[in-house]
């Protein structure tokens, strides 16, 4: 993995990365305005939506190695607590730190005593206010309380503008803080011994403690000396320092770039994230890695266009590329490799549309408006809801999984699929079937059993294939939605125990001790309908009286039961296993999302005919 990040840093979009570089590309949120006697007249947004993600400039960066613990200011950018003498609202200051920070601004200002925007930020310093007593720009009490909290909290970071300047872009202090960090790494290359690596040609000073990474995890750290007894003293493995730094700075840059990374989950103070990056075989460098964002992307529209990638009338060509995946787990003063894999970025891709052709699911007629599947959507349907309590997460192996499963097309391991089995069941006899989450995540489960066919069978689980299936485990799921429907109508809709909200698990484990039942039932609400919609329901609707213009039957009760006798020897199955209850679900999921058409309007026919039925 260093080999393969030492080239990433070769092949970085804005240069080499050298890891001692004076400025890096981080997000600054708020700018605080000064007029040039220091005085604050606005603390304000960097972006014009403040929904959005901070605006990313090249800010001064320290060099740190992993042997310094403490904590090191940054230069004209920071945190409120660190940056306002008073810290936020004057009653928690962090005298420690602000006196930290302000002792390198007066550094500066001594080393530059022409520097007009330095001098300004130095009278800010010395004004000794707190964030809260600034003027803010929000739109109302609501908003200043959540800025002044998250502020407390240490999250957003602030620089600085001076009558409309932004320091930090000023090229003397730009030049001087360069210099700055090249005296820091100076004095510790000074005293380092000189070597060779198996990474990078040549010489060079041997690390003896080595750079951070993700905020403030030391890239490599080893609790025993194996090599003490070879003459190497503590040194564990032998590293130059440029290796180092190279491989720590591309680990940085991929996990800060948004292009380049996607969260996947945070598990208290872990972050599960994964970085990816395409290198071209061409020596063009970093290709464009993006669309493995789509696993987590809200909106059907990027979802689509990328599945369909057609440009000028043609699909989009794929350049011959290296593409490399890592799940990282970032801790507190630790980081796990939790997987990495590497394939061609065709491959990657071609797996990519795979797994969103696998999840595809109709949307249904009572909920249009729920959103696409994420991964994280398959991840969440897994476990429990819990209520009134502190809601358990998906463990990090079950994200792992799915996301291996997205770009690599792996199986989907088989305790996902019992898991999601298991929570429909449960879930189904829970009484929540009025809510849009509750049918989320019935979607949810439905892609997730659908993809696990996909992959690890090979099964086609299209929308043809379901509603064309004479398999006895879908048909016996489409009859059960059918008869759930017939009640819900017979009800209006009034009805907390309908066939599905009572038996789901019953019917998809055990068909024949409910089934038998369930239709005894379905004759007597047919025939509490009106006679036109009874027919509609029990009958379907005849392609010649469809009003939609497709040009075949849609199945009613009959059919599906007819069917269902011709698989199944004209008795229900006695018991269906794990794998069945799965083809259950998805012939359930599938006959919900239908939507029922109307009856044609014509002279000849009657008013029942003309019934509009159940908008399904």
């Amino acid at each position: 993995m260093i080999a393969e990040l030492l080239k990433v840093a070769d092949a970085w979009h804005t240069g080499r990365l050298t890891g001692h570089e004076p400025f890096g590309g981080r997000g600054v949120d708020y700018f605080i305005d000064l007029d040039s006697d220091g005085r604050v007249l606005l603390v304000s947004p960097c972006c014009a939506n403040r929904e959005g993600h901070s605006k990313r400039f090249p800010i001064p960066i320290n060099y740190r190695l992993g042997s310094q613990n403490v904590w090191i200011p940054l230069f004209l950018t920071g945190k409120a607590a660190e940056v306002f003498a008073m810290g936020v609202t004057g009653q928690n200051p962090t005298p420690e730190r602000h006196a930290k920070w302000a002792a390198l601004i007066r550094q500066a200002a001594a080393a530059l005593p022409n520097n007009l925007l330095l001098r300004t930020v130095q009278r800010f310093i010395e004004g000794r206010t707190a964030l809260a007593d600034c003027p803010l720009e929000v739109s109302g009490a609501a908003e200043r309380q959540q800025l002044l909290k998250a502020c407390a909290d240490g999250i957003p970071t602030l620089s600085f503008r001076v009558n409309g300047r932004i320091v930090i872009r000023d090229q003397e202090l730009r030049e001087w803080w360069a210099e700055h960090v090249k005296s820091q790494r100076d004095a510790v290359v000074k005293g380092l011994r000189r070597g060779e690596d198996a990474f990078l040609p040549g010489e060079g000073p041997l690390a003896d403690s080595f750079p951070v990474i993700l905020g403030n995890v030391p890239v490599l750290s080893f609790d025993k000396a194996p090599y003490k007894s070879y003459g190497l003293g503590a040194q564990t493995a032998t590293l130059r320092l440029d290796t180092a730094e190279m491989y720590a700075a591309a680990l940085n840059a991929l996990w800060y770039d948004q292009t380049h990374s996607q969260r996947m989950e945070q598990f208290g103070k872990k972050e599960l994230r994964a970085v990816f990056w395409a290198v071209s075989r061409g020596g063009s460098g970093l290709l464009d890695a993006s669309f493995l964002h789509l696993v987590q992307e809200p909106d059907p529209l990027a979802v689509r266009d990328y599945i369909n990638s057609v440009w000028a009338g043609r699909a989009r060509e794929i350049p011959p590329a290296d593409f490399h995946c890592a799940l990282l787990m970032k801790g507190t003063g630790r980081f796990q490799v939790r997987s990495w894999h590497t394939e061609t970025l065709a491959e990657a891709e071609r797996h990519v549309r795979a797994y969103f052709d696998a999840i595809d699911l109709p949307s249904l007629p009572d909920w249009p408006e729920l959103d696409p599947v994420r991964l994280s959507d398959l991840a969440w349907a897994t476990i429990g809801r819990a209520k009134g309590k502190q809601k358990a997460k998906p463990p990090a192996a079950t994200y792992s999984a799915l996301f291996d499963s997205a770009w690599r097309g792996t199986a989907v391991p088989h305790p996902i699929f019992a898991a999601a089995i298991e929570r429909q069941r449960t879930e189904m006899a829970g009484g929540d079937s009025q809510t849009q989450e509750f049918w989320g995540r019935v979607r949810a489960r439905a892609a997730l059993v659908q993809l696990y066919f996909t992959l690890n069978n090979g099964t086609a689980t299209d929308e043809e294939a379901i509603m064309d299936s004479k398999e006895t485990a879908i048909l016996c799921g489409r009859l059960l939605a059918l008869l759930d429907g017939i009640h819900n109508k017979a009800h209006d809709g009034k009805s907390a125990s309908s066939p599905a909200n009572t038996l789901y698990g019953a019917a998809a484990a055990t068909p024949a001790l409910v089934f038998p039942r369930l239709c005894t039932l379905a004759r007597y609400h047919l025939q509490k309908m009106d006679e036109g919609m009874a027919r509609k329901w029990e009958y379907g609707v005849p392609r010649a009286k469809r009003d939609d213009g497709v040009d075949e039957d849609f199945d009613g009760l009959a059919a599906v039961v007819a069917r269902l006798k011709g698989a199944s020897g004209g008795e229900f199955p006695r018991m269906l296993s794990l794998e069945e209850q799965g083809r259950f679900a998805l012939g359930f999921y599938y006959e919900r999302a239908r939507k029922w058409p109307n009856y044609k309007k014509s002279d000849d026919t009657t008013p029942e005919d003309n019934a509009r039925g159940d908008e399904e």
